[in-house]
């Protein structure tokens, strides 16, 4: 069993998964009494538009929203921090540092598989952030997914000899000999 569990990870999934949602969610609509700016909207996100921009929500907006969650995470304030970053998440989905706050907040809170499934769609908008690499890899090291968090932290090393930071490759490096370490008594 691995962290990322549940995760959809091929085109065939994702087609399973809307053909089940789909039909409730038509069904939903249908039955009940929408006004004609709640199906407006309703149709605008089924064609992927996200709500911030339905609703005009501009980035300045956006940016305070953010600025203010991770205010409250130095705070310690993870639950508020949460609820701000979820509520921009929904708003706008597509904002990579959005999506990497709330990892932390999870990954700090042991809830490695929210965080590192969060951490992968991270990673699916900024692939070469090799910062979101080694997060990923101490989620799976956090749930003793060894062999997983070394092949991630491969991939941090390799992507930060490239983008990333002298920092960031010597953490890399530094995780590497850690989950080495751990994984030579199996051998």
């Amino acid at each position: 069993m691995s962290i990322l569990d549940g995760m959809i990870s091929s085109e065939a999934d994702l087609k399973k998964a809307l053909e089940f949602a789909i039909p409730f969610t038509d069904e939903f609509i249908k039955t009940t009494k929408l006004t004609k700016k709640q199906k407006s909207v309703i149709d605008q996100m089924k064609e992927g538009i996200p709500l911030a921009t339905i609703f005009d929500i501009s980035k300045e907006e956006r940016e305070a929203l953010y600025t203010h969650g991770c205010r409250l995470m130095q705070a310690g304030d993870f639950i508020h921090a949460k609820a701000v970053l979820t509520k921009l998440y929904e708003l706008y989905p597509l904002d990579a540092r959005v999506i990497y706050a709330l990892a932390s907040i999870f990954q700090i809170e042991n809830n490695f598989g929210a965080a590192g499934k969060l951490y992968v769609y991270f990673l699916a908008l900024d692939a070469t952030n090799a910062d979101g690499y080694l997060r990923l890899g101490e989620c799976f090291l956090g749930a003793k997914e060894y062999t997983e968090a070394l092949g991630t932290f491969r991939t941090a090393l390799k992507i930060s000899e490239k983008h990333g930071s002298e920092r960031t490759t010597a953490h890399a490096k530094k995780m590497i000999e850690l989950v080495g370490d751990r994984l030579a008594p199996a051998n």
